[in-house]
Order: C-alpha cells, then sequence, then structure tokens
C-alpha cells in the first residue's frame, strides 16, 4: 500500500478485510461466493462515529459495510476467528444501535466469567418480565438474521435466554428508568453490575469483543 495517502490505504485495507470476511460468510452459508457483494461504506453519522469510539475503547477496528448482494446475508455484526480486532457492521443496523448490543454481550460474558452469583441474578432480573412465547420468536429472529444456517436449531433454550438477556443489558443501557428501578429494587445487586461496568470499560485492552458469527 505504498505510495497511498492515508485515506487511500484505510480505503485498501478495509476493501481487504471485507474481502476476507465475505469468503468466510460464504463458507458459513454454504453459498457461492460471487452471490455476495459486501461493499465498504464510510459514514460520519453520529452512530458510526459512536460505534468507532467503541470499538476503539475494545481495542477493535469496526469496518461499516453494505450488503447490496441480490439475496442479503442477514448480518447484522459479526466478527471471524481468522480476522482478529475486526468487527463488521451492516450499515442499515445503526438504527438498532448495535455498539450497545456489543456492550451488553460483553458485559454479560465478563459477568459470568468472574461473579456467576451476580451474573444469575442480574440475568434473572432482565429476565422476569419476558413474555409467553419470547424463545420460539427469539428463534425464528434470530434464525433469519443467520441466514437459516442451522446455528439456532442447534442451541438450547438456555442459550436462546443468554441472547435475549445480552440483548436486553443492550436495551437498556440507556433507560435511566431502568437503572433507577433497580438501584431501588435492588440496590445490592445494582452496586455490583455498576461496579462490573466501570471495570469493564477500565481495562479496554484486556477485552474481545464477541459478535455472533452472523447476527
Amino acid at each position: 500500500m505504498r505510495g497511498l495517502n492515508p485515506q487511500e490505504r484505510k480505503k485498501a485495507y478495509e476493501q481487504l478485510v471485507l474481502n476476507e470476511f465475505k469468503r468466510h460468510t460464504a463458507s458459513e452459508l454454504g453459498v457461492d461466493e460471487e452471490s455476495l457483494r459486501f461493499i465498504p461504506v464510510r459514514k460520519d453519522s453520529e452512530t458510526s462515529l459512536r460505534l468507532k469510539e467503541i470499538g476503539g475503547v475494545f481495542g477493535q477496528d469496526v469496518v461499516i459495510f453494505k450488503d447490496s448482494s441480490s439475496v442479503q446475508a442477514g448480518i447484522r455484526g459479526a466478527s471471524v476467528p481468522t480476522i482478529e480486532n475486526v468487527v463488521f457492521m451492516e450499515g442499515r443496523a445503526e438504527g438498532e444501535k448495535p455498539y450497545l448490543f456489543v456492550l451488553g454481550h460483553e458485559l454479560l460474558h465478563r459477568m459470568r466469567s468472574e461473579d456467576l452469583k451476580a451474573y444469575e441474578q442480574f440475568r434473572g432480573y432482565l429476565l422476569d418480565d419476558l413474555q409467553e412465547g419470547a424463545i420460539p420468536r427469539y428463534r425464528e429472529d434470530l434464525d433469519r438474521r443467520t441466514g437459516y444456517d442451522g446455528t439456532v436449531a442447534r442451541m438450547s433454550d438456555k442459550a436462546i435466554l443468554e441472547e435475549i438477556a445480552a440483548d436486553l443489558v443492550g436495551k437498556r443501557l440507556t433507560e435511566e428508568s431502568f437503572w433507577t428501578k433497580m438501584a431501588d429494587e435492588r440496590p445490592s445487586l445494582f452496586a455490583r453490575v455498576a461496579q462490573l461496568v466501570r471495570d469493564l470499560l477500565d481495562r479496554p485492552h484486556s477485552v474481545r469483543i464477541p459478535c455472533p458469527q452472523h447476527g
């Protein structure tokens, strides 16, 4: 990439890793690589800038792309083992605030590994108001987003509940009323969760963003 200016180098790099991501996605979905058309996009929207900021906190590059395939892969956000420290985000997922879902997954992952009791309590608190039929509805939605590749069929209900809880964390992160309610109802749990969030943000270089392969 010699002779290119910084912006050109960045564009070439994003296209390079996106091509590798496309090969991986085609293999996972069992489709022809040529049927997928992933185009890197440069955005300066508030959401995009925030997403890249969050990625930087976790030591990750964020590549935003547009899925222009004739049959879209249904990917919202993903990472792959062969491409280290890169998270791929489909541009139209911006309205879903994907960076919050990423942080929600990371928070639950860290809680489970560092404080299993707090994790189980927090997970239970999140799922207390889960409506009947939520698991099959979420399975159907996740199956669509993963391209019906069989991943969801292999997931237990417990794993599905984990995904639901992580998504709920992402949704609740900016809802002051939720945290106020938890502080009133479960003050000790609130204090522990708040401390884990602070610890998470204080240790950016030790964190890896866990994204579903296609989700």
